[in-house]
Order: structure tokens, then C-alpha cells, then sequence
């Protein structure tokens, strides 16, 4: 279930289905996981059908790479690459 704020703030100012590419380089790593998951809400808001989205995070200081795993899942895109710390998803066409 998506939040209607983003962090405790206004959404993303753009309409529905308005973006091709989203690039989240070590964005996501700062956040809680419900900040996280509000996020995920407006990068699927604001993604066209195929958009294409880039997550990666810094590892952690004892060797462990955040969960890329669990930020997939939420998302629901099909994984185009997976690294330890960057995975690329296509949003579904239809």
C-alpha cells in the first residue's frame, strides 16, 4: 500500500506515467524502509509503461550489501541486471 506523502512531504511534482528512465544511485540507502516503499510508490506513479529504473546502493561497512532484494520485490518490475549492489528493472507494458 502506498503512503499519500513521500517522506512526509508533497508527492513527486509530475503527473502519472510521465517518466522513461528513473536513476536511483545511492539514493536509497539513506532511507527507512517506509521511506524507501513511498518512494517506490512514486517512481511506479510517475514511470511510463517500459520505463526502465537504476538502483544502486553503497554496501555496508561490514561487506553487506543493502537489500537490493527486498526493494525488487516491492517494486514488481522484471529485473533486467542484478549485481550485489545495482539491479535495473523495466516497469511491465501493460
Amino acid at each position: 500500500m502506498c503512503s499519500s506523502d513521500l517522506l512526509g512531504k508533497e508527492p513527486i511534482p509530475l503527473m502519472d506515467a510521465q517518466i522513461d528512465l528513473v536513476l536511483c544511485n545511492y539514493l536509497m540507502c539513506f532511507f527507512s524502509r517506509r521511506e524507501q516503499d513511498n518512494l517506490l510508490c512514486e517512481i511506479n506513479r510517475v514511470s511510463r509503461p517500459g520505463a526502465y529504473v537504476v538502483v544502486e546502493m553503497y554496501r555496508a561497512k561490514r561487506g553487506k550489501p543493502y537489500d537490493l532484494d527486498r526493494i525488487i520485490r516491492k517494486l514488481g518490475w522484471e529485473v533486467v541486471h542484478k549485481s550485489k549492489d545495482r539491479f535495473i528493472a523495466r516497469k511491465s507494458e501493460a
